[in-house]
């Protein structure tokens, strides 16, 4: 499902973008709208370095928003990684590439660490009191 201006939060929103490395959603935040990148090196003097795939998430400060992208299949024990973002109590966006979609990748070879079913991670994401929209 695409992900519109409005998902992203308004504008004055504050994003959190947990994804690591230089943000690829800079151009889809709505005008006026800030983000807040964090990865586990401190690639720019704002990036807010934490130990994300140890889920050792940074204080998520006065962000509203959280971006969780394409970072889930690589942390080293999901479970953790969810309770910490359900911790911010904040609306998220998160991705994942299930198994079922990507039977033709070689998932190790891409440096992902894990390998849930998509009825596997709606289980997880409910068991942190998520409520996923697919």
């Amino acid at each position: 499902m695409p992900v519109s201006r409005k998902d992203l939060g308004s504008a004055g929103a504050l994003v959190l973008d947990l994804s690591g490395g230089l943000s690829t959603m800079l151009t889809e935040l709505p005008r006026g709208a800030r983000l807040l990148l964090a990865d586990v090196v401190k690639r720019t003097p704002q990036t807010l370095e934490a130990d994300l795939l140890q889920g050792k998430l940074p204080p998520k400060g006065k962000a509203n928003f959280v971006l969780a992208l394409d970072i889930l299949e690589q942390v080293e024990k999901p479970g953790r990684f969810l309770r910490a973002l359900r911790a911010y109590d904040l609306p998220a966006l998160i991705t994942y590439h299930a198994l079922e979609d990507t039977e033709a990748l070689d998932r190790e070879a891409l440096g992902w660490r894990n390998h849930l079913t998509r009825a596997q991670l709606l289980q997880g994401l409910a068991a942190v009191g998520f409520r996923a929209t697919p």
